[in-house]
């Protein structure tokens, strides 16, 4: 054996540059590819080992080690009832997906399980002590059973344990004793013997082991935390009976370590130990950092030693959160639910009646009622355009199960979720990926990650009687994001045994106008997907997949937003723009509604007008479409404040950086990314805020007061420190009475591998302007838009347009009707599922008009027109032969005239021409429209 540098060894380690083990086995050239071994235990085991030193505490090795005997035993697939109707696909789907989950048992672990042999020993007893602070602490739930028969009202939920119980409760003869020794001494006994010791207050029996426990608990460093260090010396070796009275009389638990120095020596002997370790592991930490510099002086990339999860923490918070969206305020007994069902106009009431009934038959499986073969869960996309009810018809099933599960006794809860904060608070729902845990998107990076141990169990528990899964706004969705949603629901109810496994047998209901906003980032829900985006998921096959088509469709076709509106035409002119038609009616009623501004007046002449529909008690929501636009209006309105003081908070940030000559890459990285704040969690590096401003919250405080990720509300006061630094922000927030405390919120936010920053800010921003991306789903009393040339994807403009309750209640600050397009894909799937007339080709009308700067960009883009751009008269039908013929002679007229036009675009966008007065007759006389570089130029183009 050769043993080597044991710094070298953890450099080699974590070095791209160095690979070194702590030892190499000498071995003859033969047997290169063998494992390592022993002769002797070779002879005896008769069979492949693989024996090896693990020399250092690495998490990926842990699991190495230990994922094989945790993994889940293999079913027999063979014999699983796969649908006789199923296509070939659909049954190599659900075999492989079952398959994934399960691993084949060799003979001899198969032998061992059947006669009971261990699969692992130890030749030491280790025992864990918690001692962190007592709400730090985690704690092992009582299991379903047990939860059903306690009382309803008991909040004793949680099992017995050392600290809690047995220690606490240990007989009067060994009142001495420290726990340290207790645990080390005993156990907890299930049966009676001679040698058992009673606790007191029939808390049960313990025994004394038959080989001392080596005890472990976790590790605090005395110049970081020592209040936990302390407390931590003293819970271990301090006799007591209430952890409370550790400190004694004392302020500190470092007062009182040193108070009980000279009466329990243990302790200052135990501090010394563990000074000892501490001080040689951070001396060995800092040599391996030295080496490392040296090996590459610009940085070196490092292999990932732990693997890192973002649930914990938030997967409690998300568990919390579902129990309170199951809550309806408004509904207490069947009669108000039965008045709120009367109110639903037929397509809501039909649909609901379809819902209900689904989700009845599953609850009766569940109970063992109905045995029948018939059972099929129900994945079901109601569609509507925006005011439609769709909201109101998700409140009302809501209401059902609220009333099932709280009035009549039998179990029904349901995941409501939408795919952002803002839409997730117009339902009272949660967001998408916080109910279901799923990935979020970090740096263009979305990976699928299976809940394991504590967290599935957890969910699982918590999910144990949801039999319905309903995601509004369906249209933000990505088909990506959809296939995680099955993996999901596969691993939390996989384990139930009805033949159709697409997302763990549940029933899915979503909600959603295709011809809305399509995904930030990905391909719409209703695109198959990939072979690579599936091969990428599930990490093995690679073939199509649509989970759409799994879908049956309903639709919902009565107008709710606009119905009190006396202008009957805004409700038609949001239909034909929805599919992206526009008459020349459509652009004279959207005209009216334009602000009217001075040439020499820009962004201050809009925060003037804004400010004055303010002080007529108007509120309104600007929506832009762009975050640069969002960022420049609410800076602007947030100046203009000139009674308040404007406070900057900046955020405290820890840069985490293994490699310090990269901690300046570090920095600079982060000042990147600080340019959005999607890529800090939702932390801005600084906050712009005063009393009076309007702020978004970017976090779920508290889901049953509707404190989530998208609330907005009024800073009404600012408390500091003695230092001056803002220490909590007093909010009143929209329909909820009373004032909130913000507190600083604390994340681990990862800039690249082994690089970090710990930041702690405020979780909100200023709110007085949004994307219209994240008002989808709102529905507001007043509106201000600029839907001009930075309208810059399909569906937008709609979606701003109907988010306001009636036609006065909308002020636009500039409108391009050439950017009202609809998505083709979209189309083209409601023309083959919907009763409703669509078309694809739709041709528009529109007169130039030049546009309202008040925001500036460091890259406009380019503004290219088409057929469809200036004409000033009714709509137009060409024959589709002569409008592909037209396109392409733009194509070609624009490519030839380039070279001449040196100007830029944005200085002819605001030349005044003379338009061309082309009728709707003088085309129909001609088969074909002269496309000259003259006339070209008339258009736009």
């Amino acid at each position: 054996m050769i043993l080597y540098d044991v710094i070298d060894s953890i450099v080699g380690r974590k070095s791209s540059h160095m690979k070194k083990r702590l030892y190499n086995l000498i071995r003859k050239l033969e047997e290169v590819w063998i494992n390592d071994y022993n002769k002797l235990l070779l002879i005896l085991w008769v069979g492949n080992m693989d024996i090896q030193f693990i020399s250092e505490n690495s998490y990926a090795l842990a699991d190495y080690i230990t994922k094989y005997v945790t993994k889940a035993d293999k079913s027999h697939l063979s014999n699983e009832d796969f649908g006789l109707n199923d296509s070939i696909i659909s049954k190599l789907w659900q075999f492989a997906l079952r398959s994934l989950k399960n691993r084949e048992v060799g003979a001899y672990e198969a032998s061992d399980r059947f006669f009971r042999d261990g699969l692992y020993k130890c030749s030491e007893i280790f025992q864990f002590v918690s001692t962190f602070f007592p709400q730090n602490r985690t704690r092992i739930m009582k299991n379903l059973k047990d939860l059903d028969n306690a009382d309803p009202k008991s909040k004793d939920i949680c099992n017995k344990d050392m600290l809690s119980c047995f220690y606490p409760q240990r007989p009067d003869f060994l009142e001495n004793v420290s726990l340290k020794k207790y645990v080390e001494t005993y156990e907890r006994a299930y049966s009676a013997t001679n040698s058992c010791i009673k606790l007191k207050g029939d808390n049960g029996i313990m025994k004394k082991r038959s080989k001392k426990a080596l005890v472990y608990h976790p590790e605090f460093d005395p110049r970081v935390e020592p209040e936990k260090y302390y407390f931590s010396l003293l819970l271990l070796l301090k006799p007591w009976r209430n952890e409370n009275d550790l400190k004694g009389n004392c302020e500190t638990y470092k007062e009182a370590f040193i108070q009980n120095v000279s009466t329990l020596p243990q302790l200052q002997e135990y501090d010394k130990i563990k000074q000892n370790i501490m001080e040689t592991r951070n001396n060995m930490e800092e040599k391996v950092s030295k080496k490392i510099e040296k090996i590459d002086e610009e940085g070196i990339d490092f292999e990932p030693d732990e693997i890192e999860t973002d649930y914990g923490n938030a997967l409690d918070q998300a568990l919390n959160d579902f129990d309170a969206i199951n809550n309806v305020d408004d509904i207490s007994t069947e009669a108000d639910l039965n008045a709120l069902v009367e109110t639903l106009n037929p397509d809501q009431r039909r649909i609901y009646d379809k819902i209900i009934s689904a989700v009845d038959h599953s609850m009766d499986h569940a109970m063992k009622k109905c045995t029948c073969d018939s059972l099929q869960p129900l994945l079901l996309y109601v569609s509507g355009f925006g005011g439609t009810g769709k909201s109101y018809l998700i409140k009302a099933i809501m209401a059902w199960s609220y009333i099932t599960t709280n009035v009549l006794k039998t179990m029904c809860k349901i995941v409501l979720a939408a795919p952002t904060g803002i839409s997730a608070a117009g339902i009272s729902g949660m967001t998408l990926h916080s109910a279901l845990s799923l990935p979020i998107e970090h740096q263009g990076k979305m990976t699928y990650k299976p809940l394991t141990g504590a967290n599935l169990q957890q969910i699982q528990a918590c999910m144990r009687y949801v039999h319905c899964v309903m995601i509004d706004e369906i249209s933000m969705v990505s088909n990506l994001t959809l296939l995680h949603v099955h993996l999901r629901l596969t691993e939390i109810f996989g384990r139930r045994k009805e033949r159709n496994n697409w997302f763990g047998s549940q029933n899915v209901i979503v909600f959603g106008d295709l011809l809305q906003l399509p995904p930030v980032k990905g391909d719409e829900v209703f695109v198959s997907l990939s072979e690579n985006q599936v091969k990428t998921a599930i990490g093995t096959m690679s073939t199509e997949l649509s989970l759409w088509s799994h879908f049956n469709y309903d639709e919902l076709t009565i107008n709710q937003r606009q119905k009190n509106d006396d202008n009957a035409e805004f409700k038609e002119c949001l239909s034909r723009i929805r599919i992206g038609f526009v008459l020349h009616s459509d652009m004279m009623l959207l005209s009216k509604r334009l602000i009217e501004f001075s040439e020499e007046m820009h962004l201050e002449a809009l925060v003037n007008y804004y400010n004055g529909l303010v002080k007529d008690g108007v509120f309104p929501v600007c929506l832009l479409p762009t975050r640069s636009m969002v960022c420049q209006f609410n800076d602007a309105v947030q100046s203009k404040r000139s009674h308040d003081t404007v406070v900057n908070i900046y955020a405290n940030d820890e840069i985490d950086c293994k490699v310090k000559k990269m901690r300046d890459n570090a920095i600079q990285k982060l000042a990147k990314m600080d340019i959005d704040d999607r890529n800090t969690a939702g932390l801005e590096k600084c906050l712009r805020v005063s009393t009076g401003t309007r702020v978004m919250l970017r976090r779920n405080l508290d889901t049953g007061k509707k404190l989530v990720n998208g609330s907005t509300g009024t800073i009404i006061n600012l408390t500091s420190n003695q230092c001056g630094q803002v220490q909590t922000i007093v909010v009143n927030f929209d329909g909820i009475s009373e004032p909130v405390e913000i507190n600083r919120d604390k994340r681990k936010i990862r800039i690249f591998d082994n690089a970090y920053v710990y930041r702690e800010q405020f979780p909100i921003t200023c709110a007085y302007a949004i994307t219209i991306h994240k008002a989808q789903g709102l529905s507001l009393k007043c509106v201000m838009a600029d839907l001009g040339d930075s309208i810059f994807c399909e569906g937008q403009i709609y979606v701003a347009l109907s988010r306001v309750q009636a036609l006065s209640g909308l002020h636009l600050i500039n409108i391009n009707f050439n950017k009202i397009k609809a998505s083709s894909k979209a189309l083209e799937f409601y023309s083959s599922r919907s009763k409703q007339p669509y078309s694809s080709k739709p041709a528009r009308v529109k007169k130039r008009k030049s546009e309202f700067i008040w925001y500036t960009e460091s890259k406009r883009r380019k503004q290219t027109e088409t057929i469809r751009s200036v004409i000033d008269t009714e709509i137009i039908n060409v024959p589709s032969a002569h409008y592909k013929h037209i396109q392409k002679s733009a194509k070609d007229d624009m490519v030839s005239t380039s070279t001449k036009n040196k100007r830029k675009m944005s200085d002819v966008r605001h030349e005044k021409h003379t338009p061309i007065k082309k009728t709707k007759d003088y085309y129909k006389r001609s088969k074909l429209i002269p496309f000259n570089t003259q006339f070209s130029k008339h258009l736009g183009l």
